[in-house]
């Protein structure tokens, strides 16, 4: 799971993510995340002033669409990236559930990957953002087709309006960010995800560069890396496929959603 925020206004994009990197937990198991790695999850194309970030059970297909962007040198310009990143999310998805599932898949249905992109305009002459998901969510029509963001600071999961106004106030741009980032990992601590974690990952994009860093570091950080460690250590690569397939099911999309819509997990519901 990835917790993320950002605040997007036309002269400047700033996004924070948590660090932490899992594998599903075997079914039954709490949490239901085991830690695999701390690690970056915002992609920065600092040429492009750009940045993405891939949340969901198979992140990968993010970085892998992220290295085809990154070596096609036809793409030139932020808004010509925004053009091709559909297609290279499809491609991903593609290749990636091919290789995990073991033959071509109808992803539509399965809950497998979401994306932010944020990046500098010259058509608009401003900074924009889109989400997508390659399935259909509340208020996102499926197939990596991109919906325009609002500026403004937001998060995702989404946070219901009190708690969103406490994790907010005081501090600048970035301490918002890290106290919504800190609400979030607490909310799901309590329920038993175990998906959020590590440090603060903080990317700001401008005309005139790009600034990245650690903003915040968790308090169970330490104990955290030392788990994904031991982790590793004992990694079962069948068992962990195993899990991941499992994850990766046709879902009740209907059901999902309502769910998510009563939980606030979506920005629709925001």
């Amino acid at each position: 799971m990835t917790a993320l925020a950002w605040s997007l206004a036309p002269d400047r994009v700033t996004v924070a993510t948590d660090t932490l990197h899992t594998m599903p937990a075997p079914a039954g198991e709490v949490p239901r995340h085991r830690p695999a790695a701390l690690r970056s999850k915002i992609m920065v194309l600092a040429d492009l002033r750009m940045a993405i970030v891939t949340r969901g059970p198979l992140a990968e297909i993010g970085h892998t669409a992220f290295l085809n962007l990154l070596s096609d040198w036809r793409i030139a310009s932020g808004d010509e990236a925004f053009a091709a990143l559909p297609a290279l999310f499809s491609a991903a998805t593609d290749h990636v559930t091919e290789r995990v599932l073991g033959g071509p898949c109808d992803w539509l249905d399965r809950v497998l990957c979401e994306v932010a992109s944020f990046g500098w305009s010259a058509a608009a002459g401003r900074f924009r953002g889109f989400y997508s998901a390659n399935f259909r969510l509340a208020g996102y029509p499926g197939g990596f087709v991109p919906v325009e963001l609002e500026d403004g600071v937001n998060a995702v999961p989404a946070i219901a309006p009190e708690a969103f106004e406490r994790a907010t106030a005081g501090g600048g741009t970035v301490a918002q960010l890290v106290g919504l980032l800190s609400h979030l990992k607490a909310t799901h601590d309590a329920t038993g995800d175990g998906g959020v974690g590590g440090e603060v990952d903080v990317a700001t994009l401008m005309r005139s560069g790009v600034r990245q860093g650690i903003a915040h570091r968790f308090a169970d950080a330490d104990q955290v890396a030392g788990d994904a460690v031991r982790h590793r250590v004992a990694y079962d690569r069948d068992a962990a496929l195993a899990a991941l397939r499992g994850a990766m099911q046709p879902a009740d999309l209907a059901g999902w959603n309502e769910t998510a819509a009563a939980r606030g997990h979506y920005l629709a519901e925001t």
